[in-house]
C-alpha cells in the first residue's frame, strides 16, 4: 500500500473530467449510488463525514437527506472554493482541513462516512480505514467509491495499446485512462477495495459502477444512437457492472461497524 505524503495543496486544476454525455451519466451515476448507500439519515443519527470532500458537493446533497454534514479536505483551496461556489455548501456543510489518515474527532461522532474518488489519492488508506472505525458510532457505515484500473476497459486498452506499439502506431497517451495518473498514490482496483476492511468494519455490500466507459469504440456508439437509445444502452452497461464489481469501471462498497 501507499506510504507517500499526501498532497495538501490540490487544486480544482488538476481534475480533469470531459463532458461528452456518457461521462455526465457516469459521474452522477457515482454519485447517486454513493447517496442511495448513505441512505436518509435516521431520526437518531448525529453526524455524516465526508472524508476529503473537495469543494463539499456531494456533503452538501448529503444534508438534503436529513445528515448533519461535516467535510473534511487536506486541500485549503478545495475547501474555500466550495465556500465561494455554493450557497448549499457555506449553509449547510461544516468544513474541516485535515488529511484523511488523522481526523481531528472524538471516537464514535459519526454514523455515516464517505469517501467518494479520493482513496486513491491518500497517503496511508489502511490507516484511514482504522481512523473510521475509529470515529464510527457502532452500527455506522462507510461508502467508498474507488476507480477501478484492473476494470474491462482498462484491459482492453492495454491491450489495444500493446498492440499498437507492436505495430508501430501507438495511441497518444497524453489521456491514457488504462494507466494509474501520477496523482494517484497507488493503484485503485477492485480488489484492493474489497480487502480494504478492518476486525471493526465488516463489508456489507459491494457492485460496480458502468462498463466500458472511456473505450473509443463504446463513446461512438454512443454518439452516433439518439439520446434515448444511447441512455438505455449505457444503463443496461451499468447493469451488467453492478453484477461485476471486478470489471465494472468503478467499485463501491459499503461496511458496517461491528457492535
Amino acid at each position: 500500500m501507499a506510504t507517500s505524503k499526501p498532497d495538501l495543496h490540490y487544486t480544482i486544476e488538476q481534475f480533469y473530467f470531459d463532458q461528452q454525455r456518457d461521462s455526465r451519466w457516469y459521474l452522477r451515476r457515482i454519485e447517486e449510488a454513493v447517496l442511495k448507500s448513505a441512505g436518509q439519515a435516521p431520526p437518531h443519527a448525529r453526524f455524516a463525514l465526508d472524508a476529503a470532500c473537495g469543494t463539499g458537493q456531494q456533503a452538501a446533497r448529503l444534508s438534503h437527506q436529513g445528515w448533519r454534514t461535516v467535510g473534511v479536505d487536506a486541500s485549503e483551496d478545495m475547501l474555500r472554493l466550495g465556500h465561494y461556489i455554493s450557497w448549499d455548501v457555506l449553509r449547510s456543510v461544516r468544513l474541516v482541513r485535515s488529511v484523511a489518515e488523522a481526523l481531528p474527532f472524538r471516537d464514535a461522532s459519526f454514523d455515516l462516512v464517505i469517501c467518494q474518488g479520493s482513496l486513491d489519492h491518500f497517503a496511508q488508506p489502511r490507516l484511514f480505514m482504522l481512523e473510521v472505525a475509529r470515529v464510527l458510532a457502532s452500527g455506522g457505515r462507510l461508502v467508498v467509491a474507488l476507480a477501478n484500473y484492473d476494470s474491462l476497459s482498462c484491459r482492453l486498452a492495454r491491450l489495444v495499446h500493446a498492440a499498437a506499439e507492436c505495430l508501430g502506431t501507438p495511441r497518444p497517451t497524453d489521456l491514457a485512462y488504462w494507466e494509474t495518473p501520477i496523482d494517484h498514490t497507488f493503484k485503485g482496483t477492485w480488489r484492493l477495495l474489497a480487502r480494504l476492511g478492518t476486525k471493526d468494519l465488516e463489508l456489507e455490500q459491494a457492485f460496480g459502477i458502468s462498463l466500458f466507459q472511456f473505450t473509443m469504440a463504446w463513446r461512438l456508439a454512443l454518439k452516433s444512437l439518439p439520446e434515448p437509445a444511447a441512455r438505455a444502452l449505457w444503463r443496461t452497461m451499468d447493469a451488467a457492472g453492478r453484477r461485476l464489481p471486478g470489471l465494472a469501471d468503478t467499485g463501491i462498497a459499503v461496511w458496517r461497524k461491528r457492535s
